[in-house]
């Protein structure tokens, strides 16, 4: 999987010199995944893996140690709400500590529908943390 991620990151990288697009890919030390970093928002960070068969994308939101404590069962009720209209994104809880917004694609998606995911996936970032802040005590 680490050279299809290298060769994901060469054209996302090389899409975005010739689109002038906002995306910028780096390969991590021992080619395990993908940091994109999204020029129009520096504050979303997505990691991409690969598995035989797909692609995830991860965007880590908050400590669940961040949440007031008395809303946590509220605030899971509100994710559930959200997810259904949040298009392409979802959300859960990585290593029982941390909420994450993610999607998947096909491990042989076309470079942009990959593009067009991760820039969705940036901007529902965005709009999921306006939506959740009353429930977070410090991101």
């Amino acid at each position: 999987m680490n050279e299809k991620l290298r060769e994901i990151a060469d054209q996302i990288n090389y899409l975005s010199v010739k689109t002038d697009s906002v995306l910028n890919a780096t390969v991590s030390d021992d080619g395990s995944n993908v940091k994109i970093e999204n020029n129009n928002n520096p504050d979303v960070e997505i990691v991409l893996i690969a598995t035989e068969n797909q692609l995830l994308s991860i965007t880590p939101l908050f400590s669940v140690a961040s949440v007031t404590p008395s809303r946590v069962a509220e605030l899971d009720r509100a994710l559930l709400a959200i997810s259904l209209p949040m298009v392409l994104s979802s959300v859960s809880i990585q290593n029982d500590d941390r909420y994450v917004l993610f999607g998947s694609m096909a491990i042989n998606t076309t470079i942009e529908n990959l593009v067009y995911e991760l820039e969705v996936q940036a901007s529902n970032y965005d709009e999921l943390m306006a939506a959740l802040a009353e429930f977070i005590v410090e991101a």
